[in-house]
Parts: C-alpha cells; sequence; structure tokens
C-alpha cells in the first residue's frame, strides 16, 4: 500500500484531469441580452495599480467590468453570497496571478467558483507569483514583461471567446 502522500497525489492529478475538460468547454457563449456581458476582475489589493490599466484596456474595447472597489455593491447581503452571484452573471473571469495573488483570502475560490460554474477564467501573469500549485500547467497570458503585448494576446483571445 502507498504512502498517504503518494495517493493523495495521484487522487489530485486525477482531480486536476478531470477538471480539465469542464474548462475547456466553458467556451464564452454570449447571455441572453447582453451583447459582451462583463468581466469579474480577480486580483490581490496589491496589484491595484496594474487593474486601474486593465479597466482601461476593457474601456477601449467597450467591455464592462466588475471590480469590487468600484462597482455597484450590495452592502445588506454576505459579501460571499454577492460574488458568487457575480461571477455566475460574468461573461468571463480576469484572474490576475502575481505573488500577492496567491495569498489573497478569496483568489483561489474565485478562480475555482468560476470554473464550477462554467464561466472561462483566463489567467493574466502580471507579477511573476512563483510556483503555483493551483494553476500549475495552465496556460496564461503574460503581462508582466510587455504589457502592450501581453493587451494584444489578451484582445485576440476575449475576441475569439465571443467578447
Amino acid at each position: 500500500m502507498g504512502r498517504i502522500p503518494d495517493r493523495y497525489e495521484a487522487a489530485f492529478d486525477q482531480l486536476l484531469r478531470a477538471l480539465l475538460p469542464l474548462r475547456a468547454e466553458s467556451a464564452v457563449k454570449p447571455r441572453a441580452g447582453q451583447a459582451k456581458g462583463y468581466e469579474f476582475l480577480s486580483y490581490a489589493e496589491h496589484d491595484a495599480p496594474f487593474v486601474d490599466r486593465l479597466k482601461e484596456f476593457l474601456k477601449q474595447r467597450n467591455n464592462g467590468y466588475w471590480d469590487y472597489r468600484e462597482s455597484d455593491r450590495n452592502y445588506h447581503a454576505e459579501f460571499y453570497l454577492e460574488l458568487e452571484s457575480v461571477i455566475q452573471e460574468a461573461a468571463a473571469v480576469l484572474s490576475l496571478l502575481s505573488p500577492w495573488w496567491k495569498q489573497a483570502p478569496t483568489a483561489f475560490k474565485e478562480y475555482y467558483f468560476a470554473i464550477e460554474v462554467g464561466v472561462p477564467v483566463f489567467l493574466l501573469r502580471v507579477r511573476n507569483p512563483g510556483p503555483t500549485f493551483a494553476v500549475a500547467g495552465m496556460p496564461y497570458i503574460n503581462i508582466s514583461t510587455d504589457y502592450h503585448l501581453g493587451f494584444r494576446q489578451l484582445d485576440r483571445e476575449l475576441l475569439r471567446n465571443g467578447l
């Protein structure tokens, strides 16, 4: 009988292989009544200066976004319930990978919840997060070295997915 860590790793690998097809199947489909919908911005507070650049990029594309710092909020509901609703209604989630994203209280949960409910996730590497188990092997758009190139690639990916 194998050691517990060996069995855990094998089980986790099996889980990841099962989830990958779900992510691939969740191509963006415009929601009824929405031309492009909106993108949910998932990031750590420390990455807020980059988020401002991302919001300008989205505005230039006439894309909407939901950012907890400035979007309409429901202050009478539990925050996690509000996040569930906002992510479920989003056309896509843009997760900004950085060392701080790994430590943010909700970032991993937002990522996994979006996958669970079939909302496509675009991983944007804004700073090298170092080895990150949760997204190991997942494709990402590298915006950390060249903003213009990264935003062009993001633009192509959003267009390719109907956004």
